[in-house]
């Protein structure tokens, strides 16, 4: 019989036994695409790899690893760890009314932010690098709630400059230098 009681499959919460308490619930992971809270900090989960959450740093897009082993290996963590520390109150997952705040983050962080998710779009719809193609693709799909929520799409150009980076492997460089502190 499936689920096998006692073990959390994906974004699914299995009880130990039907007259638990509900400190008896496993706590869920959360899924990709997910903003999550860790020790203060937040962070986005890409994907889950293996048993593990790959997730990176909202600001600085820097992947979370944890050490493990003797030699000091770094490794995505397990989602094991994501349990004790929701349990332990240093994890939780951020309820989706409380999409990013906005008023934290730099400009060009929240424009580098609708950048990226244009790309991750394009390239999760395995649109071409094509000016035309995504422009056509981007008028047809960023819809209303988008745009309420990241303004309007980018040049077509520029998310062509951008995924032709990312395919390279390198990062593009800034539209505008940085302000003065």
């Amino acid at each position: 019989m499936w689920p096998v009681p006692g073990y959390t499959i994906a974004r699914m919460t299995v009880i130990f036994s039907p007259n638990a308490p509900l400190e008896a619930e496993v706590p869920a992971v959360p899924a990709a695409g997910r903003l999550v809270r860790l020790y203060d900090e937040l962070y986005r989960v890409l994907a889950h790899v293996d048993g593990r959450l790959m997730m990176a740093h909202l600001r600085t897009n820097v992947i979370y690893l944890v050490e493990e082993g003797a030699a000091g290996d770094l490794r995505l963590p397990p989602f094991s760890l994501w349990i004790d520390l929701t349990r332990s109150g240093h994890a939780k997952v951020m309820p989706m009314a409380e999409r990013e705040d906005r008023s934290e983050c730099h400009p060009r962080d929240v424009e580098a932010a609708r950048i990226s998710l244009q790309c991750d779009m394009l390239d999760a719809a395995d649109i071409p690098l094509g000016t035309k193609c995504m422009e056509i693709w981007l008028h047809r799909h960023w819809t209303p709630d988008l745009v309420a929520m990241h303004g309007p799409h980018d040049s077509a150009h520029t998310l062509r400059r951008w995924r032709r980076m990312r395919n390279r492997g390198t990062q593009p460089r800034p539209s505008s230098p940085d302000p003065p502190d």
